[in-house]
């Protein structure tokens, strides 16, 4: 495979007068129940690789990685955790000690994992916090005496950590829209790897992929469809002076996800008498931001809806070019 990191033993050296705080804080949850083995051995053979990288592309930072292993309620034990260190080995001898077992039903304890990272990891609080949630089933909803996903989300984001979800093996529907809703609740992002192979690298790949994108790749355009599901002309004249496409930008163009909290999954465009889309919005995706393109022609005022081909989070900032 080819390498994805400089020599090891450079990670390991100290940093002669460093500050005394971490820069990036990144946390593992990680489930740990029998079917699991392939991720788990994954994360266990990538971590050292996963820091180094990142020393590599975040070269003036330092870098802390904590784990937190969860299973489920009457397994052998339910959650234990590996505290957050910027000795990187810390990680691995604590991953190397795992294996993966118990389980059974297809639900497993998801949010006792997160609470225990939230809450029990020494998070940096000057420091970039984020955190990979990695599962192939979804969180038992049942449990009444802990919190809920909602709940959960709402405290991620009260300490400032990002909260990235990775979707394992045959993970189902719901248990998709209930990592992708928790990741999107907090700004943060939802990969599907699907079956891990001994030389895919998926783990380390997402998680990279969020951490440590490719040179260039923050600005670039990237083309996000949108595919038309309602359409209604002349809008009411209250609903005109919120998201009108004015000055190049708008205050409210998507429209929120109520089964999603925190994500839109449709842009809406409100346009005055006179105006008109000789077109479908043309949606692209870079810079941290949605850029969306009107083709605009004259007509009697517009509410158009499109669906949007990902959900993103609400915050998005959207710039708008009118053509």
């Amino acid at each position: 495979m080819t390498a994805l990191a400089p020599p090891l033993a450079l990670l390991l050296l100290p940093a002669l007068g460093a500050p005394a705080h971490a820069d990036l804080d990144v946390a593992f949850v990680l489930d740990t129940t029998g079917s699991m083995s392939g991720e788990l051995h994954e994360a266990r053979t990538r971590a050292l690789e996963l820091v180094a990288t990142l020393q590599a592309a975040r070269p003036q930072e330092r870098i802390r990685l904590g784990v937190v292993a969860y299973r489920d309620r009457g397994d052998a034990w339910l959650t234990r955790s590996s505290p957050l260190s910027e000795d990187a080995t810390v990680a691995t001898r604590f991953l190397a000690g795992l294996d993966a077992n118990g389980g059974g039903d297809a639900p497993e304890d998801v949010i006792s994992g997160l609470q225990v990272a939230l809450t029990g990891l020494d998070w940096d609080p000057a420091a970039e916090k984020q955190l990979f949630l990695i599962a192939d089933a979804p969180a038992h909803t049942d449990y009444a005496d802990g919190p809920t996903l909602a709940q959960v989300a709402d405290e991620a984001v009260a300490r400032g950590v990002v909260v990235h979800a990775i979707g394992c093996r045959s993970l189902g529907s719901d248990g998709v829209e209930q990592l992708r809703g928790l990741a999107y609740a907090t700004e943060g992002q939802y990969h599907h790897i699907g079956r891990v192979h001994a030389d895919a690298g998926g783990l380390a790949q997402a998680m990279l992929q969020t951490l440590a994108p490719a040179p260039g790749a923050d600005g670039a355009l990237r083309p996000l469809a949108v595919h038309e599901s309602r359409r209604q002309a002349r809008p009411t004249p209250t609903s005109v002076h919120g998201p009108l496409a004015r000055l190049g930008t708008w205050l409210d163009p998507l429209e929120r996800e109520p089964e999603l909290p925190g994500t839109a999954c449709s842009l809406t465009v409100l346009l005055p008498d006179g105006m008109d889309l000789s077109g479908p919005p043309e949606v692209a995706q870079g810079d941290h931001r949605l850029h969306v393109t009107l083709p605009l022609a004259a007509g009697q005022g517009l509410r158009g809806v499109w669906e949007l081909e990902r959900c993103l989070p609400v915050a998005t900032p959207v710039q708008v070019t009118l053509r």
